[in-house]
């Protein structure tokens, strides 16, 4: 029994000192900016266009593709204008 009673006092002391905590005007603010920019980060990674799961090998067919492309670019403007 005095373990469960010491266990309560403790839950409750600790929960009164985070409610003080919430009075101060600096943790009030970065609590606001933690918000803002947890729900930026949830619109990113809600974005059908956005991947969410690191693929090596997507991200290296993604890249030589560009590559490719700017190489393709760079030649045709060399050998077909003038």
């Amino acid at each position: 029994m005095s373990d469960d009673n010491t266990a309560a006092k403790n839950y409750n002391r600790r929960l009164a000192q985070e409610l003080a905590e919430l009075d101060n005007p600096i943790i009030r603010g970065q609590l606001a900016l933690d918000r803002a920019w947890q729900a930026r980060l949830d619109a990113r990674f809600n974005r059908p266009d956005v991947i969410s799961e690191y693929d090596p090998i997507k991200r290296l067919d993604r890249e030589l593709d560009a590559a490719q492309a700017e190489a393709d670019r760079q030649y045709v403007r060399r050998h077909f204008t003038r």
